[in-house]
């Protein structure tokens, strides 16, 4: 980004002042679209059918999410009604390691997809609410294209991805593929300061 002079510069510093948010929504285990969606309901996230309670354990997840509310959904046609339990959180945007004292920049994710019911409804803006802007977004990818490395699979194969210090993504492919992913080694922002 430092490369790409003053826009680039201009990005870093709305990044530090700002971090940035993330924002996705749990659709009900009934909607008659659920199936086209990908997450989980807010019912199994939650382990419950109640709202009152789901919410309640949504905020009480501190560590995943800053605010939680509901957005009722009306199906035409019907009389019937859905509601999306909606999660925020904000987070800094540089992550400074304890042990090196390098600072990482936490890569935004860019989604080139407006938010939607297939994708949770998500959004990824500046931590101020704000989208990034078309020339933002080139930047970014500029930036990624610029200094990414790949990896070429082959059936069996395992890799590890420490993803504090590597955004990830995949090229477009053809054919069937399955992909099993496990997380380890979860990271709090919990002891950082918000900018």
């Amino acid at each position: 980004l430092r490369d790409q002079g003053p826009p680039g510069l201009a990005l870093i510093q709305e990044l530090r002042t700002h971090g940035f948010l993330i924002e996705m929504g749990f659709l009900d285990e009934n909607h008659p679209e659920k199936s086209a969606n990908y997450f989980r309901s807010w019912q199994d996230r939650f382990q419950t059918h109640d709202r009152h309670e789901a919410q309640a354990r949504c905020l009480a997840s501190t560590l995943q999410f800053d605010h939680c509310w509901w957005v009722e959904e009306h199906i035409q046609n019907t009389d019937k009604t859905y509601w999306t339990l909606m999660t925020r959180i904000r987070i800094p945007a540089y992550y400074h390691d304890p042990h090196t004292h390098q600072e990482y920049l936490f890569f935004p994710r860019i989604a080139l997809d407006a938010p939607a019911l297939l994708n949770g409804y998500r959004r990824y803006p500046l931590g101020n609410g704000r989208d990034f802007s078309p020339a933002e977004i080139d930047l970014l990818l500029n930036a990624f294209l610029a200094t990414r490395e790949g990896v070429h699979w082959q059936a069996g194969d395992i890799l590890l991805v420490d993803n504090i210090r590597y955004g990830h993504s995949r090229e477009a492919f053809s054919g069937p593929r399955s992909l099993g992913v496990a997380m380890a080694g979860m990271f709090s922002t919990e002891h950082m300061q918000s900018p």
